[in-house]
């Protein structure tokens, strides 16, 4: 089980929100070439009935992802409600990641094996029963592709 590491970066978020996207205080490592910044999906639904594996959360997601946190700081949320939310707002979210991902899954039959209305509710009522996120590493031979590693964005520089 990976280390929860809000705590660390909560009072950035807390006073930032989406403008420490990509923000040096975030950096968790860097090799000269790569780059791991903090991303806020440390969430598991443990019950889960599906997995969906993303490659990346790319600088939207991570926006949208720091301003949930911030927001559920805001009004006093615990962690792990602060993490469940920042989860399901920042997951696949983009104004044309979520609603093509829906569509296909809709469209390959997900929302009646999971007895849903649409692919679209994974995301809303149904997300604590029926989704799991996995994000996995990618590697990049172009310059200012983005990848991640476990729930880290990393950033690829190449000379």
């Amino acid at each position: 089980m990976q280390p929860i590491l809000l705590s660390r970066f909560r009072e950035l978020l807390l006073l930032r929100g989406e403008t420490a996207k990509l923000a040096p205080e975030t950096l968790l490592a860097s090799n000269g070439r790569d780059e791991l910044f903090y991303v806020p999906f440390e969430y598991v639904n443990r019950s889960a009935r599906l997995v969906i594996v993303g490659i990346t959360p790319g600088p939207n997601q991570i926006a949208e992802a720091y301003k949930a946190v911030r927001a559920q700081l805001r009004v006093g949320a615990d962690e792990d409600t602060v993490l469940r939310e920042t989860k399901r707002i920042g997951s696949f979210g983009s104004p044309t990641m979520r609603p093509n991902l829906v569509k296909m899954l809709d469209a390959m039959g997900f929302s009646e094996l999971l007895g849903l209305r649409s692919s679209a509710a994974l995301w809303e009522e149904a997300f604590v029963v029926n989704v799991r996120w996995k994000a996995s590493p990618r590697r990049s031979a172009r310059a200012s592709t983005r990848g991640v590693a476990g729930f880290w964005y990393q950033r690829t520089l190449l000379d």
